[in-house]
């Protein structure tokens, strides 16, 4: 059976299907027995269900009269053959609206008077608009009229719809301002901080906050509890011990760029803390903080990588690519980074402007036996190692480099706002350029 992901966000409480295994879709949070092959989705809802908001329109899969949210997404039913549906969970604008869940104020606001004349396009604009707060809690009125394009209505303007959705906005987030903040709570050992995590298991971790405390401004249902551990000064050291250059996760990437142990055993891990964000950020940003975001694009995820690292947390230590590999957030305590301090470490980036992250990260190790490791960042969905070094940079120079450069590295570049994926490809292919006339002259 597919995961209800709707489950949760639209107020249906989970079920499952019928114990004898029968084929079965979920509606409105009710389990009926499978329909009809070789219907669509929409003539079962209105002819076998009578369930009738979801309408026939333009007869084309255009208009989005029909719409339903199908597994958590949007969907115009009239697209949807019923054959593939065994497992699946519909909900229709009838079940939304006696379970919006954390829209509630969406649902409040679509129906008031005036907003939608007849209210025969309504489905199309609400499970847009469901869609649309799902990934950007707060858009812009110019992001709500993008989410409406191709919805169509024939007796109104967009006006009142685009003002109540804009109203719903401004209502949940007065909701979210009053909502009961989290309890920070501020252990004065590491010790005491593992104690208080463990009576409460909902507690998320605080540093120096900046992606978390952006995040919880955002979100609808913040934790009951934080542990605050800037003040840990187990959190704080760094030093040389038998070879490792050990950081501890409150280090401020400003202490990082600052350190004089950093700067004589790894200059560059120094040059690439320097650089992060500006100044506020390396003065408040923490090494741990940026870990356990985990973003694709870390500042420091390709130099940990290429030099051999581990991830030092409270469960255990894990190496850096493994690390990395998950490809998520994360919430495990990282207590620090024990990184092996190679021969020779070479990092090139790419920034489309100062002052930003920078698109693509890589960086070249030569351990003390003479073996390379690079690591990439900002190129596939998360940060990893490039998995034969030597047959990765000499294959650079073939005239369709760029072709197959994404077979050598096992990885497919992403396409996103920011950059298509042969632009990263192409880009990527510069920098190992470089990095291998680093490695070459130090060799």
């Amino acid at each position: 059976m597919k995961e209800n992901a709707s489950e949760e966000r639209n107020g249906v409480a989970p079920r499952h299907a019928p114990a004898n295994g029968a084929n079965a879709v979920r509606i409105n949070g009710e389990w009926h027995g499978a329909p009809e092959t070789g219907m669509v989705l929409m003539d079962w809802l209105r002819g076998g269900l009578s369930i009738e908001s979801p309408k026939p329109a333009c007869d084309s899969g255009h208009c989005g009269n029909c719409a339903v949210l199908l597994d958590g997404r949007p969907a115009k039913s009239c697209t949807v053959l019923t054959d593939t549906l065994i497992g699946s969970d519909v909900v229709t604008l009838e079940g939304f609206e006696r379970n919006p869940g954390k829209l509630s104020a969406l649902n409040d606001a679509c129906n008031q008077p005036a907003v939608f004349q007849c209210g025969y396009c309504k489905p199309g604009f609400v499970f847009a608009c469901h869609a649309l707060l799902a990934s950007n809690p707060e858009p812009s009125r110019n992001d709500i009229r993008a989410a409406f394009a191709g919805v169509l209505c024939r007796c109104t303007g967009y006006q009142t719809i685009v003002d109540a959705v804009e109203k719903a906005i401004q209502n949940m987030r007065q909701r979210d301002r009053n909502a009961p903040q989290p309890r920070i709570h501020r252990p004065g050992s590491l010790s005491a901080a593992l104690q208080l995590s463990a009576r409460l298991p909902g507690a998320r971790w605080l540093a120096g906050g900046q992606h978390l405390v952006p995040a919880l401004r955002r979100a609808a249902e913040k934790p009951a509890e934080l542990i605050d551990i800037e003040g840990i000064e187990a959190l704080k050291g760094i030093s040389i011990l038998e070879g490792n250059l050990h950081i501890g996760a409150c280090c401020t990437h400003a202490d990082i760029a600052a350190s004089p142990v950093v700067d004589q055993s790894l200059p560059k891990l120094a040059e690439v803390a320097g650089h992060i964000g500006d100044v506020y950020v390396r003065s408040r940003g923490t090494l741990g903080g940026n870990l356990v975001s985990n973003a694709r694009d870390g500042c420091y995820s390709p130099l940990l990588i290429a030099a051999g690292a581990w991830i030092l947390g409270r469960s255990g230590a894990a190496p850096a690519d493994e690390w990395f590999s998950a490809g998520a957030a994360s919430t495990e305590l990282i207590v620090g980074v024990r990184i092996p301090v190679p021969r020779s470490l070479f990092h090139r980036n790419f920034r489309q402007r100062p002052g930003r992250a920078a698109l693509i990260g890589v960086t070249a190790a030569r351990a003390a036996d003479g073996h390379v490791r690079i690591g990439i960042a900002g190129y596939a969905a998360c940060a990893f190692r490039a998995p034969d070094p030597e047959m990765l940079l000499r294959g650079l120079d073939q005239p369709e480099a760029n072709d197959t450069l994404p077979a050598l590295l096992g990885r497919d570049p992403v396409d996103d706002t920011y950059a298509h994926g042969a632009y990263r490809t192409a880009i990527l292919r510069e920098l190992l350029l470089g990095l291998r006339g680093d490695l070459a002259a130090s060799a």
